[in-house]
């Protein structure tokens, strides 16, 4: 008995440490439970290693009392980690799911620079609505798949007004250059600019498009000012419309058709190539 006594207070503290998680979880022997017991009374080391050991290690023996009772919440244990790694799938499902829905509906979501490659011609004209500038332009844009669209942001310092086009395209599908001729048209003020200075300059994706001084007194086609009174019947949604314009800058045309049948032609420059019915007569409305 005095050897197990003198034994249980020169009990080391490399040893006493070992033996902490299972004095923790009660599978000591009695003898050896006590020894540890006495040690910590008295060892400040030892204590504060296994207060550390009781803050981490998920069972304590003075919680459960019985082999059955902490198998028991052993169990639990296992079980509410089982329900949170189901949980974290599901939830990576379901991102993976909204990502996936959002790359095949959403179609513009990918940055796509436009590209102005020439000026053709810029033409300015006035109406009651204010000054408006009709831009002829050859350039593209590199898409993918077979959807795009763009945003104009107009705005304007001092004289100088800038028109600046935002392209988004879809990210499936191959890289396409779309390249064609196009052309825009912006009216400044109806652009929420109105009470700026007059334009004196105008740039288009960063490129002068027209000047006041190289363009200002530049003859305007009879298809500049068609062109708007058919885009205005666009605009307000007017069922009065005349017709239909379509500008072909890469063919070098202009095309006008009207409810009657009547088509008119004309070069980029203005000069008339045609006028009349194709048809031979004149469509009654």
């Amino acid at each position: 008995m005095n050897e197990q006594r003198n034994e249980t207070q020169s009990l080391d503290c490399a040893v006493a440490q070992d033996l902490l998680p299972l004095y923790n979880d009660g599978v000591v022997s009695s003898a050896t439970g006590e020894a540890i017991r006495r040690h910590l009374e008295h060892c400040k080391a030892c204590r504060r290693e296994y207060e550390d050991l009781r803050e981490i290690l998920p069972v304590r023996a003075e919680d459960f009392g019985t082999t059955k009772e902490r198998f028991i919440a052993m169990e639990r244990r296992l079980e509410r980690r089982r329900i949170f790694r189901v949980l974290w799938v599901l939830l990576a499902i379901a991102a993976l799911a909204v990502g996936a829905w959002y790359l095949l509906t959403e179609p513009h979501i990918w940055p796509a620079e436009k590209t102005v490659e020439e000026i053709v011609q810029t033409y300015r004209y006035q109406d009651d609505r204010g000054t408006h500038f009709l831009i002829l332009y050859r350039g593209g844009y590199e898409r993918h798949g077979n959807s795009a669209s763009g945003e104009t942001t107009v705005s304007q310092e001092g004289g100088t007004c800038m028109i600046q086009e935002d392209w988004k395209t879809t990210l499936l599908g191959n890289s396409v250059f779309e390249s064609s001729g196009a052309y825009t048209d912006v009216c400044p003020e109806e652009s929420g600019l109105a009470g700026k200075e007059p334009v004196k300059k105008l740039l288009y994706q960063g490129k002068v498009a027209w000047t006041e001084e190289e363009n200002g007194d530049d003859s305007i086609p009879d298809y500049v000012p068609l062109y708007f009174e058919f885009r205005k019947s666009d605009w307000t949604g007017s069922p009065e419309a005349r017709g239909q314009m379509s500008i072909w800058v890469d063919d070098g045309y202009v095309e006008a058709k009207f409810k009657d049948g009547k088509l008119i032609l004309w070069s980029l420059d203005g000069e008339l190539l045609y006028e009349g019915y194709p048809g031979g007569e004149k469509e009654e409305k």
